[in-house]
């Protein structure tokens, strides 16, 4: 059984029409309002009057609309005809964003901005995108969306009924404290009420976090339900790190995402989110920790902070390199990529060769020939200078002689 089922028909979003038997109110009673009333569309001045919005869709007024037909027919003008005629059909199509009964789904461009799908874009929005999924879908429910082009109806008289739609669903949200308290903001049920969700699917979307103990933040599930992050994978990486801040971080990732196991013993070791992401790209096993924990009788967590410290610099020593170190009382040693880049130039330009950029990608392993990048790494915490190390390699060192002179030095 999927243990995610329903955040997952949540995401997949249905047609644009949803279910056309949404009542207009919670209770499927009527929606009483007053309503604008112009008599013109170049003024300015109205009238005001009560409206009832029956279940079936018509509309009560003090009209009496067919003979409003037959003056606007001689040319008249009064705006309850497009109430009657255009509003009220555009709101009853709204209805299932505005009780939040539909499933909407949102399309993400290759600069992180949200999109309208084709099945439910028109004119206004079909070219738009949005920093945000709460943008997105407040445009959905907006009347200039359900509207289109009659641009008459968008504030003047839509607006107010579409508001009155809204107030209705609002007000009778179901009140579930548990639910509440999955939210850690106080007004977090209403952020994401303004996001679309509804508070009966926060319990779905808040399942992936379960191992987090305390009230998630309301962007956690906006990016759950809106995002594409695949909730078992993020459901082990979670639970290495339980906590309601990187459980919002993490349900923004996006596109091919590393080993979850791997990142999860990672996080277990104590390093940052960040560094658990550089392992994995750079494919550094998590494995290597107990290694260099029984080379250098390190804990745990510092082997795993050197491993990374070590590539975000450029460089894969091994658990014997690390040995060195350690002998050495460098187990707290914070090497720098610029001064490994230095040292390499150094060289280059000793030996006349040109100098050339650093591989964006270093290589899992040093090279047998002559010293590569982590040898010369560990040789300039070794040694201390960049003279010394420069002197060295003129000599002819290799690499396995570089293997050697470190555990001189650490001797």
């Amino acid at each position: 059984m999927d243990r995610y089922a329903r955040l997952r028909e949540l995401r997949q979003g249905n047609a644009a029409g949803d279910d056309p038997t949404t009542p207009i109110t919670p209770d499927g009673g009527d929606l009483e309002l007053t309503v604008r009333c112009y008599t013109s569309r170049d003024s300015a001045e109205f009238a005001t009057h009560r409206m009832r919005l029956h279940p079936d869709g018509t509309a009560e007024l003090p009209h009496d609309l067919h003979a409003e037909r037959i003056a606007a027919a001689l040319g008249s003008f009064t705006s309850c005809l497009e109430l009657v005629d255009s509003v009220i059909p555009a709101l009853l199509s709204a209805l299932p964003l505005i009780s939040r009964r539909a499933r909407v789904a949102l399309d993400r461009d290759a600069r992180g901005q949200w999109r309208i799908p084709r099945d439910r874009a028109r004119g206004c929005c079909r070219r738009a995108t949005f920093p945000d999924p709460t943008l997105a879908v407040e445009h959905l429910r907006d009347p200039r969306h359900a509207l289109g082009a009659q641009s008459f109806a968008h504030d003047a008289i839509a607006g107010p009924v579409f508001a009155a739609a809204e107030a209705a669903w609002a007000r009778a949200r179901p009140a579930h404290p548990d639910v509440n308290r999955l939210v850690v903001e106080g007004d977090g049920i209403d952020q994401l009420w303004r996001a679309g969700i509804h508070p009966d699917d926060i319990p779905a979307l808040a399942a992936p976090a379960a191992a987090v103990a305390r009230p998630l933040p309301a962007t956690y599930f906006v990016r759950m339900r809106y995002g594409a992050v695949d909730p078992d994978w993020f459901s082990t990486v979670i639970a290495a790190r339980p906590d309601g801040e990187f459980a919002a971080w993490l349900s923004a990732r996006e596109g091919a995402v590393p080993d979850a196991r791997a990142w999860a013993a990672w996080l277990r070791y104590g390093v940052t989110p960040r560094d658990a992401e550089l392992a994995t790209e750079r494919r550094i096993s998590p494995d290597v920790v107990p290694a260099v924990v029984a080379a250098t009788a390190w804990p745990p967590w510092l082997a795993a902070r050197n491993v990374m410290a070590w590539a975000a610099a450029g460089c894969t020593p091994t658990p014997a390199h690390f040995a060195a170190l350690a002998r050495h009382g460098l187990e707290h040693h914070r090497p720098s990529a610029a001064a490994i880049d230095a040292l390499i130039a150094d060289i280059a330009r000793d030996r006349g060769d040109p100098v050339l950029p650093r591989p964006a990608q270093p290589a899992a392993a040093p090279l047998e020939a002559e010293p590569g990048r982590t040898e010369l790494a560990v040789l300039l915490a070794l040694l201390g200078t960049r003279r010394q190390v420069v002197s060295r390699v003129r000599t002819g060192v290799t690499a396995i002689d570089c293997r050697a002179l470190a555990s001189q030095q650490s001797a």
